[in-house]
């Protein structure tokens, strides 16, 4: 983040939010057994290839969810995305959805693709270590970065393909496993590194909580119906808060 223009972030979920949720927390819409095949199969697959096809299953990221992510785009062009669903922690993971958000229309300037010189999960971890070393979690837990285990690629155009095409930015991942305090502590950190200020707008479906350092981010969370996902009205009160310079907090 640079110059005189703000940072505007969509922090962006994807689970009860590009597609709706049944009661059991698992895609309303989609078949059970197919949600199954995929699990049997990245089970088989991912180690070996971190970037196969993870099936997007019927049901996922759904087209009238979907429409209502683009108008925020058509409505503040100049907003990116940062992933914090946890479909961002895998390669493939990341790849289906970044394939998603691409296939209706979201364009290069949204999805910013971090390269592997600036790994987007090092550099989140550098720029947020003074957040994470000097506060603790909502709850008063001691935070720490989760250890996520390196990815060997089976050779260097897969390797390429992911950090040129499919590495966009995203949050850092803490344990505790507080959503709150991963956006937190992205925000501290891209805002200590220079710039203007930041917009921001956070678009979940889960009841996140933003408690002591985090709290500034409070008045900026879009709480989405999971049983809908997100709808035009969750729409206009992103689109709102895109335009109001937002309070970060502090490392």
């Amino acid at each position: 983040m640079s110059g005189d223009a703000a940072d505007v972030i969509v922090f962006l979920d994807v689970d009860g939010v590009l597609h709706p949720l049944a009661e059991n927390h698992l895609p309303r819409d989609a078949c059970v057994e197919a949600l199954c095949a995929r699990v049997d199969e990245e089970t088989a697959r991912s180690d070996e290839e971190p970037l196969y096809d993870y099936g997007v299953v019927d049901g996922e990221f759904t087209e009238e969810n979907m429409a209502c992510l683009t108008a925020v785009f058509a409505r503040v062009p100049q907003a990116r995305v940062v992933l914090t669903t946890t479909w961002r922690e895998r390669p493939w993971g990341k790849k289906a959805v970044v394939t998603q958000l691409r296939g209706v229309g979201l364009p290069p300037s949204a999805l910013r693709v971090v390269g592997e010189a600036e790994d987007s999960e090092a550099r989140r971890r550098r720029e947020a270590l003074p957040y994470v070393i000097s506060h603790d979690d909502e709850d008063g837990e001691e935070l720490r970065f989760r250890e996520i285990p390196p990815y060997d690629f089976p050779d260097d155009s897969s390797k390429d393909e992911y950090y040129t095409r499919f590495n966009v930015d995203a949050t850092p991942t803490l344990y505790p496993s507080r959503r709150g305090a991963e956006i937190a502590a992205y925000l501290a950190g891209r805002v200590s590194a220079g710039g203007a200020g930041v917009r921001y707008a956070i678009i979940d479906d889960a009841e996140l909580e933003f408690k002591g350092a985090a709290a500034p981010l409070a008045p900026h969370f879009v709480h989405v119906d999971p049983r809908r996902g997100l709808t035009d009205a969750d729409v206009d009160r992103v689109v709102g808060l895109l335009g109001v310079p937002g309070a970060v907090p502090v490392l």
